[in-house]
């Protein structure tokens, strides 16, 4: 059996978009970073989450082209993913959400911000449709 070495691994999320530049804003004005590595253009636009996760988003014609079924439009259709991550403070993540509603986003209006099972949720909807989960434990 192989075995790998999975601590260093850095996951790489591909999304598409139909305005890539309003997108890579969007997250921008939330409050993530731009990878240093690459370029915004029309076509693609990296964003580091941390050293761990990058979001990469391409124009949804490119995306198209490297799978192998039509792409699905989360504002038309329901969703089949969606994104979690956690954030430090309750604070944080609802200012987070504030955010993403002013810039374009909508919120994602989960059942209950009380904390269940340990965590407490938020979220929020980005301008072409993905859904985020924030978590606080």
């Amino acid at each position: 059996m192989l075995s790998y070495n999975l601590i260093n691994m850095t996951i790489w999320l591909n999304i598409y978009a139909k305005d890539v530049q309003k997108l890579a804003d969007f997250y921008q004005a939330i409050g993530f970073q731009m990878n240093p590595n690459f370029k915004v253009t029309d076509h693609e636009a990296s964003i580091v989450f941390d050293h761990q996760l990058v979001l990469m988003i391409f124009k949804d014609g490119f995306f198209q082209s490297v799978i192998p079924t039509p792409i699905v439009t989360p504002k038309l259709q329901s969703p089949s993913v969606l994104f979690s991550i956690e954030l430090p403070s309750i604070d944080i993540a609802e200012n987070m959400v504030q955010k993403a509603i002013q810039y374009g986003g909508k919120d994602l209006e989960v059942s209950s911000r009380a904390k269940q099972k340990g965590f407490y949720n938020t979220g929020f909807i980005d301008p072409e449709g993905h859904l985020w989960n924030i978590l606080v434990r």
